[in-house]
């Protein structure tokens, strides 16, 4: 929980310091597109897997509504092993950027970075007792658990139309215990490594 204090903090100087920094820049220019929606690429681990990383995808959109400050939702189907069930995670983000993409520091490119936080769910499938005469027996079900996602990254922006965005978020939440009397769940934790190709409007 501390660590979710300290990021909240760092996004709030991210939105405080990223308008004086764009007034060096050409106004016109320095001003976001409205509206980016693209396609993720979306490695997660799965802490009850060992934390092996398995490939999934998804799309994003974001609509900006300020220099600094959007907001974003974003759908990811991310298996949880080669034989195993999907895994459906899904985000709503408020999103604070650094915007630098006009200085052109990499030359060919420029370069934006950004905090994201916001909430977050994953369904699954989850142990739950069966009800059956066999001790303690359990069969699966599929849930949605709700949970805090938080992390940041960088853009690179070729052109105004397009850019390739790098994320890294972190998320914990709980799985439910079978025929437990006090509603006890075990902890499980997600964390996400991205790429996208974002088209930017207009």
């Amino acid at each position: 929980m501390k660590s979710t204090f300290v990021f909240v903090a760092f996004l709030l100087v991210l939105c405080a310091v990223a308008p004086n920094s764009e007034a060096q820049d050409n106004p016109a220019l320095s001003m976001p597109p409205r509206i980016e929606i693209g396609g993720v690429m979306s490695a997660g681990t799965q802490s009850e897997f060992g934390n092996h990383f398995h490939a999934g995808e998804g799309g994003r959109v974001t609509f900006n509504v300020a220099k600094s400050l959007a907001g974003e939702a974003e759908a990811t189907r991310q298996p949880t092993d080669y034989n195993s069930p999907i895994e459906i995670h899904s985000f709503l983000a408020a999103k604070a950027t650094y915007r630098a993409e006009q200085r052109r520091w990499l030359k060919f490119a420029g370069l934006n970075f950004f905090g994201v936080l916001g909430p977050a769910f994953v369904n699954r499938y989850v142990d739950v007792a069966a009800g059956c005469d066999t001790y303690k027996c359990t069969t699966l079900q599929r849930q949605t658990a709700g949970m805090l996602e938080w992390g940041g990254g960088f853009e690179v922006v070729p052109a105004r139309a397009f850019a390739v965005r790098f994320d890294v978020t972190h998320a914990n939440f709980g799985d439910p215990i079978p025929y437990s009397n006090i509603n006890e769940t075990e902890p499980q934790a997600r964390t996400y490594l991205k790429v996208a190709v974002m088209l930017r409007f207009p």
